[in-house]
């Protein structure tokens, strides 16, 4: 039986991805993206011969400047979780940190173990989890019983807060799902699954 265990430095922390953050990303896109077919209409408008002046469509432009300027702010500060307590605790923040597990039998198999904590200010104590696994061989030695801990240790902020974790072959809990589970900062979180490879 291997024993394995990985703890992220403070100069090596797995990066981290927030619901909020992802949709002020998404919003962000979408206001820039206006406001370029903003500007492409008002400069059409001031080259047809439609009435309106050249100065007329520059005003209107600025406004449109003036415009996506506030979004692109209003947009950051929700990115940089600079938002009231409600909307910083809404969603839920995970890091997903690369695993590789050796089995019995010496071959290394990469995994993604998802790490989350609800709530932005919880994001650099699921960055910092504490990791361990143990492989088994099982089968008759044909596959590996694979057992994958995962501690986010309490912070600043809480001193208990609601966690989750996943082990799967693609980043934040794409490709195949091995195991997952939910649990609570400063408690251990098990998972257990089979690789089919000796």
């Amino acid at each position: 039986m291997w024993i394995g265990q990985f703890a992220p430095s403070l100069k090596s922390v797995p990066p981290g991805q927030c619901g909020h953050t992802r949709h002020a990303i998404a919003t962000l896109t979408g206001e820039l993206g206006r406001y370029a077919d903003g500007v492409n209409d008002d400069t059409n408008l001031a080259r047809m011969p439609n009435g309106r002046s050249a100065a007329a469509g520059k005003t209107s432009g600025t406004h449109r400047v003036r415009s996506a300027l506030v979004s692109v702010l209003a947009g950051l500060l929700l990115a940089t979780g600079a938002t009231s307590g409600a909307n910083a605790s809404d969603g839920w923040c995970d890091t997903d940190p690369l695993l590789v597990i050796t089995t019995p039998s010496g071959v290394p198999v990469p995994v993604y173990v998802d790490t989350g904590a609800l709530g932005a200010e919880h994001l650099a104590a699921a960055q910092t989890a504490q990791m361990g696994y143990t492989a088994a061989s099982v089968a008759n030695g044909s596959a590996t019983n694979v057992k994958v801990t995962v501690m986010v240790a309490p912070d600043a902020f809480s001193s208990s807060f609601a966690t989750r974790s996943a082990v799967s072959t693609g980043a934040f809990r794409t490709g195949t799902i091995y195991a997952e589970t939910t649990g609570y900062s400063g408690q251990l979180m098990k998972m257990e699954f089979v690789l089919p490879v000796p």
